[in-house]
């Protein structure tokens, strides 16, 4: 499960941070980082808007049901992309390789530039 704090500590207590009401999140430059588990997307039923940045180790996102905004950029182990029913705008750039957009809803706005080798469909 993911957990977090502020970074403010006080002896041995650590201010702990809600994340079931975080709606923006941004990821960057973790390249150990593949797999985030299904069972960990219920601890951000909030989240919104989604930022992978040079991530090039992750393989698989679960299913974030309240996700609106997703941006991946130079993220090449990225494999598949499960159904977001909330989804309304993609951007993916860089070194990216999804082989399948899987049941994705029409968007109110794509944006797919990726070199000539990468493979992208549609199902």
């Amino acid at each position: 499960m993911f957990s977090s704090y502020d970074g403010t500590s006080s002896g041995d207590y650590q201010s702990r941070i809600d994340l079931t009401i975080l709606e923006t999140l941004k990821f960057t430059n973790m390249d150990s980082w593949e797999h985030w588990d299904e069972s960990e997307a219920t601890d951000f039923p909030c989240l919104r808007h989604l930022t992978f940045l040079n991530c090039t180790g992750i393989r698989r996102l679960p299913k974030l049901l309240a996700l609106v905004n997703l941006q991946i950029k130079n993220c090449e182990c990225l494999l598949d992309l499960p159904s977001f029913p909330s989804l309304q705008f993609i951007k993916m750039e860089g070194f990216c390789s999804v082989n399948h957009l899987l049941q994705l809803p029409m968007f109110s706005h794509r944006d797919i530039s990726t070199p000539v080798s990468t493979r992208i469909s549609y199902r």
